[in-house]
C-alpha cells in the first residue's frame, strides 16, 4: 500500500473531520505548521482516509497531496526444489547409455542421430534425471 502525504500552508495546522462509509467520521490533524512559513502534514498508508481526504471538497485548496511514497515489495523468495532424485546406472559406452535412454523413454523419441553431440546427451541425461556410469574394463 502507499504512503500519501498531504499538506498544507495553514501556521498551525488544519483539522479535519472527514465522513467516511456506514456514517463514520474520521479526525485528521495536520501536525506542523507551529512556525511562520512553516507547512502542516498528514501522512496515512489507510487507503479509506486517504479515498476520504481526496473527495473532501477543501482539497487542493486548503491542502493537497504532497508525495506518494511506494512501499518495497517484499522480497521475492526462491520456490523451495524438491531434490532431485537423480538414478546412477552403470553402461559399458556411450552408445550402451543412448539406447537405455530410447528404451526407458520411448515418449522422448531419443535416437542415435538426436544424442550423437554431447550438448544433446547431456540435456537428455538431465531431462530424465539419469547419471551414466561407464565401466572401466
Amino acid at each position: 500500500m502507499a504512503k500519501k502525504t498531504y499538506k498544507t500552508y495553514h501556521l498551525k495546522g488544519l483539522q479535519l473531520l472527514l465522513h467516511v462509509e456506514q456514517g463514520r467520521t474520521i479526525e485528521v490533524n495536520f501536525s506542523g505548521g507551529i512556525q511562520i512559513e512553516s507547512t502542516a502534514k498528514y501522512s496515512t498508508s489507510n487507503e479509506e482516509v486517504q479515498k476520504a481526504l481526496e473527495k473532501c471538497s477543501c482539497f487542493n485548496r486548503d491542502f493537497y497531496l504532497d508525495s506518494v511514497r511506494e512501499d518495497e515489495p517484499a522480497a521475492a523468495t526462491a520456490p523451495v526444489s524438491e531434490p532431485k532424485t537423480v538414478q546412477r546406472v552403470t553402461v559399458a559406452d556411450k552408445a550402451d547409455a543412448v539406447e537405455w535412454l530410447k528404451e526407458n523413454y520411448p515418449d522422448k523419441g531419443y535416437t542415435a542421430t538426436k544424442l550423437l553431440t554431447a550438448k544433446a546427451f547431456n540435456a537428455a541425461c538431465e531431462e530424465c534425471e539419469v547419471v551414466f556410469e561407464f565401466k572401466s574394463e
